[in-house]
């Protein structure tokens, strides 16, 4: 119920977010011969981007890489003389995702790799959050171990969140693979002249790059949604934009 209730009320305020953003869209456009192209497709982009973001913040919740409490165990593994509690929280690590690789061996589709997970991933998890309940008051409090217990059980929730929907990944590895030319570039970030510009770049990247997973043209899926934007009325019209929903043929990308 509370779920029901959550969602409920994010969808009622992205419609609010949607709907204002639209009416201000429209006004540009009835004043399109006065305040000239640019002016108007500046405003739009902007809007439209905040409106997408602000739309699925709302219905965001916690989903942590599962890998990134692995690493924490990983790297006092490499440092360490003998094998310890470390190692041991390494096996379940390395269980759960030979559940991963198995499933993505057989091709299974979502539901078969929710069910995969509820079988196998599911009691496995819950023996390794009783083994760290066990041992977290064994360690001191400044110790890495301590410190990666800590953080696996602070974000247990998210971790495990997982395991509820076979289209969710176990980590987010892919998504760091994908930003990685921006890593590389983020020198050039520095100059983008404010905090405001700073945040506008990142959400047009995260775009871009969104585009480009779904084989889209990121200049053709821009046009292209910048043509539609002003038209549309509700909710599912910009849904109906993003790069995972738009039908655009004329726009796949060559790459």
């Amino acid at each position: 119920m509370r779920i029901v209730r959550t969602q409920k009320r994010a969808q009622g305020c992205a419609k609010t977010i949607l709907n204002t953003s639209m009416n201000a869209m429209k006004k540009n456009i009835r004043n399109l011969s006065k305040i000239g192209l640019r002016d108007f497709l500046v405003p739009c982009i902007q809007m439209l981007i905040h409106s997408l973001t602000g739309y699925m913040r709302e219905r965001m919740f916690g989903h942590y890489s599962v890998s990134h409490s692995r690493r924490k165990y990983e790297a006092i593994t490499k440092t360490s003389l003998q094998e310890g509690l470390a190692h041991e929280a390494m096996c379940f690590y390395s269980q759960l995702y030979k559940i991963e690789k198995m499933a993505k061996a057989k091709n299974y589709s979502h539901e078969q790799i929710k069910q995969i997970r509820q079988e196998k991933s599911v009691p496995l998890l819950a023996k390794f959050k009783a083994w760290l309940e066990e041992k977290s008051p064994l360690v001191p409090p400044k110790a890495p171990i301590a410190q990666a217990i800590n953080y696996t059980l602070r974000h247990w929730d998210g971790l495990i969140r997982y395991c509820e929907d076979g289209r969710y990944s176990i980590d987010n590895n892919h998504t760091e693979r994908e930003i990685k030319p921006f890593v590389i570039a983020r020198k050039n970030f520095m100059f983008s002249a404010s905090q405001e510009g700073a945040r506008a770049l990142c959400l047009h990247f995260s775009l871009i790059r969104s585009a480009k997973l779904h084989k889209l043209d990121p200049y053709r899926y821009y046009v292209e949604v910048m043509k539609k934007v002003p038209y549309c009325e509700t909710v599912e019209d910009y849904e109906a934009l993003l790069p995972w929903n738009i039908n655009l043929e004329k726009a796949i990308s060559k790459d």
